[in-house]
């Protein structure tokens, strides 16, 4: 749960960052922003129950087969989160101004001509970048490694099995957005007039994975070329 709770507060954290470094050119108040991260609350909700399925398998299997090995493999999956996360995190963030549309799987197709990536952005706006991405990777990896993990196991194991095999169906249903025969998307956080105001409310991982049903209307690269420097 307590990951589950971290993975939720980052996500909103998130979105105030992005609000904040893309805030040039783009009206708002505290209202807004009280609206952004409410509305964007389901997608939020629902992505990070993804992120939750393995360390919640891993403490399944822990009931009955404590061994160190499965505190070393959640920590590497930790380091891997982190480090995918805040890629995404500063990806979303900094391409939104040349962009105008939140994170997607065209940006693996722009990232196929590296010349026109140099001639978007400037050399110390990339560095400032890295940067931000080790330090940010390096945060949460120490966020989600300080969650305590390795409880004494309960008296009764059995029990405590049937009582995380209850939560699973309950997963299911947040990760698919409810029992409605419509699933999470991103259309249902969208709520204002301002474009800004609902991307800012959009998931940028969930944006990001969900783009893959779409690759049959991505940009090609020379409409990419389109896009502003900075």
């Amino acid at each position: 749960m307590k990951v589950y709770i971290l993975t939720v507060v980052i996500f909103i954290t998130a979105k105030l960052v992005f609000m904040l470094v893309n805030y040039e050119g783009h009206a708002f108040d505290v209202g807004d922003v009280c609206d952004v991260v409410l509305h964007g609350l389901s997608l939020d909700l629902s992505t990070s129950l993804y992120i939750l399925i393995l360390p919640f398998l891993i403490t399944m299997v822990s009931l009955w087969w404590n061994d160190r090995r499965l505190q070393a493999f959640l920590r590497i999956y930790y380091a891997v989160i982190a480090t995918m996360l805040m890629l995404t995190f500063v990806a979303d963030t900094s391409l939104y101004p040349f962009w105008g549309f939140k994170l997607d799987v065209s940006c693996l197709q722009y990232l196929e001509t590296p010349s026109e990536v140099k001639a978007s952005v400037s050399g110390f706006y990339m560095a400032v970048c890295i940067v931000l991405q080790i330090l940010g990777s390096y945060g949460l990896y120490r966020l989600y490694k300080a969650i305590s993990f390795w409880a004494k196991n309960p008296s009764r194991r059995e029990a405590a099995t049937v009582t995380n095999l209850l939560f699973i169906p309950l997963m299911i249903i947040g990760i698919r957005g409810g029992l409605d025969e419509s699933t999470t998307n991103i259309g249902q956080v969208y709520f204002s007039q301002d474009q800004f105001l609902n991307h800012s409310a959009v998931n940028p991982v969930f944006s990001f994975l969900s783009s893959f049903e779409k690759t049959d209307s991505l940009p090609t690269t020379t409409d990419l070329k389109a896009i502003g420097t900075k």
